[in-house]
């Protein structure tokens, strides 16, 4: 086998451990090395190994993505948790939709507020109660 000497040495303790756990599978692993030792791995075992070099390469990038969404993710989430400013138009709310609700919520509650108290005293005048 063409295999690293770090893979040969981990092939050959788990090797050592199966046949100090089933004292017959050290016959049997003989047998079979003398079976198949000859033969080409077939291909629907062969497992292809990522290059180490490309995974370092590729690490930096994986790592700048994932900081970008987690980064996005925060501030997204920070933002539909603060207040917002209360934005009333002029006529927002109107008197029949004033006089339907009792008791106003939420953002209807500070337009109305707003609506009922006049900016200045010049526009009291226009102001109708």
């Amino acid at each position: 086998m063409g295999l690293p000497a770090s893979q040969r040495r981990a092939l050959s303790q788990i090797e050592q451990t199966l046949a100090d756990d089933h004292p017959s599978l050290g016959a049997l692993f003989a047998i079979f090395t003398r079976l198949a030792g000859h033969e080409a791995m077939p291909a629907t075992e062969q497992v292809t190994a990522w290059s180490w070099r490309w995974q370092r390469r590729m690490w930096p990038g994986v790592v700048t993505v994932v900081g970008l969404a987690l980064a996005t993710g925060v501030l997204l989430t920070i933002s539909l948790m603060l207040p917002r400013p209360q934005v009333c138009a002029p006529g927002a709310v109107t008197p029949i939709a004033a006089h339907a609700r009792s008791v106003p919520t939420g953002r209807q509650l500070a337009c109305a507020t707003q609506q009922e108290k006049p900016a200045n005293p010049s526009q009291s005048r226009f102001y109708v109660h």
